[in-house]
């Protein structure tokens, strides 16, 4: 029972820690990465105006405003809703392979950069924020593909021999029984 505890305080404490002291740190970081980014959007814009589109600057800036303020809220379920929300939407779907066409017709390298990196923002904010529950799910996982892997062997040894077994299995005293 005691150990049971002071694993549950264990845990509780690498979820404080985790939530109240890195994942916000790692996000106001990637907050930080994402105002470089459009502030560099905004330079390409005045510097090479005529090769960024207004529109596709328009789109990029928003896209990168957006995720400023939706760093902290990248989760498993608003990923799960968002998906859920695109693939009900013809509209949104059409939408976004217009915006896609208009970053693939920008010949500036840069734009595409600012439009990757963003992406990968996301996705790693997405990760930040599921961390916490890292802990819990990861011995979860680990029991899951060990009962797989101890299923699978257990079904190669059942064909085997007695002979074949005890080989691999020698007999012991200390298992409290002895095979017939």
């Amino acid at each position: 029972m005691t150990i049971l505890f002071f694993t549950f305080a264990s845990l509780a404490i690498i979820h404080f820690v985790y939530e109240g002291i890195i994942a916000p740190s790692v996000r106001l970081e990637l907050r930080y990465e994402a105002f470089k980014m459009r502030d560099k959007l905004r330079k390409l814009k005045i510097e090479h105006g005529d090769q960024v589109n207004d529109e596709l600057f328009q789109i990029l800036q928003r896209s990168l405003n957006n995720e400023i303020a939706l760093l902290h809220r990248a989760t498993i379920s608003s990923f799960y809703h968002a998906s859920k929300a695109l693939r009900g939407s013809k509209r949104a779907q059409e939408e976004i392979e217009r915006i896609e066409q208009l970053v693939s017709e920008c010949q500036l390298e840069e734009v595409h950069e600012i439009r990757e990196k963003g992406v990968l923002n996301i996705a790693f904010a997405f990760v930040v924020n599921s961390g916490g529950w890292l802990i819990y799910i990861l011995p979860i996982a680990l029991v899951v593909k060990s009962y797989n892997s101890i299923i699978t062997l257990a079904k190669r040894l059942m064909g085997l021999s007695e002979s074949d077994i005890d080989q691999m299995f020698p007999p012991t005293s200390n298992a409290g029984f002895n095979r017939a």
